[in-house]
């Protein structure tokens, strides 16, 4: 989801950063932060977490431009 956010960033112009440089930082984001071990995680207070990093990702891929208002909300 962050790739999806970032490359619409990239596409509508509001950033400068290339494709491989999008998916660096989603890579890097996924295995360089605390995000992969609350994953594999059983419990559910790290689930949670990481269903929130997914549904705020989507909020800011519908939200940006105002083109599906209705999925952001």
């Amino acid at each position: 989801m962050l790739w999806l956010v970032l490359e619409k960033l990239r596409r509508t112009g509001r950033t400068e950063r290339t494709e491989a440089e999008n998916l660096q930082l989603a890579l890097l984001f996924a295995f360089g932060t605390v995000y992969f071990f609350s994953a594999v995680q059983g419990t559910v207070w790290f689930a949670a977490h990481v269903v929130g990093i997914g549904l705020t990702a989507l909020f800011v891929l519908f939200a940006l431009d105002v083109e599906r208002p209705i999925l952001a909300g």
